[in-house]
């Protein structure tokens, strides 16, 4: 019996963010910055750790964090949404893309910026007195040790199969008619075809064939008889045929609307 490991975990993100109460002459290095990854059709958990030029952990009291995606190139802004502060005192926060934010992006590398909100207060001279909102202000926080505002996530289609857009098998003009066919499609190694078929008081045959040549021997797949029907009927074609196309026989009534297939 074979085995395969499988790991449950969230992927965990550092980034640098200026500690205001401490300032520190030495500079950190991050050694290396890695991507962030996305799985389409489904949701993504992904927790942010920041720390300041010590690498110790950055209080983010009195801060807030907005989290942008843009696109390959920078151009467009794809979503944006908080960071959700999971302990201050350390400096841990998380951000969900959930399976329908992601299904409007394409699959591919993006880019991500997080921008932080800093609010300043005076420091009470009595126990009794309430905090002063003196200021507040915005900086960027950093991915990586050139001061690069910027990071990347790659958007993957690894949990659910990628989409795949279905396409039109055109009917000759003749149709309807006797006996006709669709045109061909040329599989490239594909193993697996569903069809559309597009019924309006259908009276004949369905067959379709598939062939290694298009000038050769054309040969059944798969058959069905149909009388007088109107509907939508799907079909599956499986195994290695390098050339399929769709043979309507003995149509007496009706016709073919639309075929369309992936």
């Amino acid at each position: 019996m074979q085995t395969t490991p499988m790991f449950i975990y969230h992927q965990r993100y550092r980034v640098i963010s200026l500690d205001q109460e401490n300032y520190h002459n030495r500079r950190y290095y991050l050694p290396y910055t890695r991507n962030l990854k996305a799985h389409r059709g489904t949701d993504n958990r992904i927790l942010i750790e920041f720390v300041n030029q010590d690498q110790k952990p950055v209080s983010l009291l009195h801060k807030t964090f907005t989290l942008r995606i843009l696109d390959e190139v920078g151009e467009e802004l794809l979503l944006e949404l908080p960071l959700e502060i999971i302990n201050a005192e350390r400096g841990q926060t998380r951000f969900l893309l959930s399976e329908q934010d992601l299904d409007s992006m394409e699959p591919g590398l993006k880019h991500f910026a997080i921008e932080q909100r800093t609010e300043i207060y005076s420091t009470p001279e009595d126990e009794n007195e309430v905090p002063v909102l003196l200021d507040v202000f915005f900086e960027p926080v950093y991915v990586d040790d050139y001061a690069g505002a910027r990071g990347q996530i790659d958007i993957l289609d690894s949990v659910m199969p990628e989409f795949i857009k279905s396409k039109t098998l055109t009917i000759p003009d003749i149709a309807p008619a006797p006996d006709y066919t669709s045109s061909t499609i040329e599989t490239d190694a594909v193993l697996q075809y569903t069809f559309q078929i597009k019924l309006d008081d259908y009276t004949g045959d369905i067959i379709v064939e598939g062939s290694t040549d298009t000038d050769g021997l054309w040969y059944s797949i798969t058959e069905s008889t149909h009388v007088l029907e109107t509907a939508t009927r799907g079909i599956n074609t499986v195994g290695y045929h390098p050339f399929i196309r769709i043979r309507f026989a003995d149509n007496t009534n009706g016709a073919i609307e639309e075929i369309i297939y992936r």
